[in-house]
């Protein structure tokens, strides 16, 4: 039995079914992906053009169907079912137990993730000097913020200049000039930096502007807040990126155990599918292997 005829025969038949699956099935999963958990997008971005690669340069190879089920496979176990786990994780952290250990390091490095993001501290350091500028009721507070200019203002025991410019692009905006104010002690010592938009705010007045910081850094520190919650009392910190890890090996460690019924199905599906692909490239060598030596 000729595999390659067939299958190239089958390919040929439902040419246009194979084309459309196999552009749907990751546009489905990237948009999915990207809904849901964004910051995954790029790795699986990636993978999915190794996948692609691996898959381009089967052709005229005389392992062309080996190649491909091997790309297959590898897109449907680093990223199809990766995604399936997390979704799971997400609708409910119970469905899929997790080594206490891995989960644990997991959530561990979140957090610090977190802090590295968003500097608590440093937020509610700026947050309060804001507060003092304004409770020292400065004459310079009045002032618009145009009248800074060049020079460095004293706001009493504080001393305000605004630093070089930096030109910021984006899509929905343009380009637009970003300023920082530098807010330095008596001495010249760099306390903190405050950025704003030469167009939106050239002309708002210090009192007004370091009244929009505190509200500005509030609101971030109640995000942070809430992540913080969301990571440490929900447990909502799985990512693509951290469960690929543990179900990339999962069928060889037992890091993964499913609990919940529809864990258990994709699980089962998981299986089975590598399973079959593998088996399919196996019994395909031996075909190619046997087929060579008649």
């Amino acid at each position: 039995m000729d595999f390659k005829k067939i299958s190239k025969e089958l390919f040929e038949k439902y040419r246009l079914q194979i084309v459309s699956i196999s552009v749907a099935i990751p546009t489905i999963l990237v948009f999915f992906i990207h809904i849901n958990y964004y910051e995954d997008i790029i790795p699986i971005y990636f993978i999915f053009l190794g996948c692609l690669f691996i898959w381009g340069i089967s052709i005229k190879s005389k392992y062309e169907l080996i190649i491909k089920l091997i790309s297959i496979c590898l897109f449907l176990h680093l990223t199809v079912f990766p995604c399936l786990y997390l979704w799971v994780i997400k609708k409910d952290i119970n469905s899929i137990v997790i080594d206490p250990e891995i989960s644990a390091m997991e959530k561990e490095r979140s957090i610090l993730s977190l802090y590295t993001k968003y500097k608590p501290t440093e937020l509610v350091k700026r947050t309060e000097l804001c507060k003092k500028i304004i409770e020292e009721k400065s004459s310079y507070l009045d002032s618009s913020i145009s009248a800074l200019g060049n020079n460095i203002l004293f706001f009493n025991e504080l001393m305000i200049h605004k630093t070089d410019s930096v030109f910021f692009g984006s899509i929905n905006s343009g380009t637009q000039i970003i300023h920082k104010i530098a807010v330095c002690d008596s001495a010249g010592k760099l306390i903190s930096l405050f950025p704003f938009k030469e167009e939106e705010e050239e002309d708002m007045k210090f009192y007004s502007f370091f009244n929009y910081q505190i509200s500005n850094q509030t609101e971030i520190n109640n995000e942070f807040k809430n992540e913080q919650i969301s990571i440490e009392k929900d447990n909502n910190y799985w990512t693509y990126s951290k469960i690929l890890s543990y179900s990339f090996s999962t069928f060889f460690t037992g890091n993964l155990k499913p609990k919940s019924r529809i864990a258990n199905i994709i699980y089962g599906l998981h299986f089975i599918s590598v399973f079959l692909v593998l088996l399919s490239v196996i019994v395909r060598l031996f075909a190619t292997q046997l087929s060579e030596k008649k």
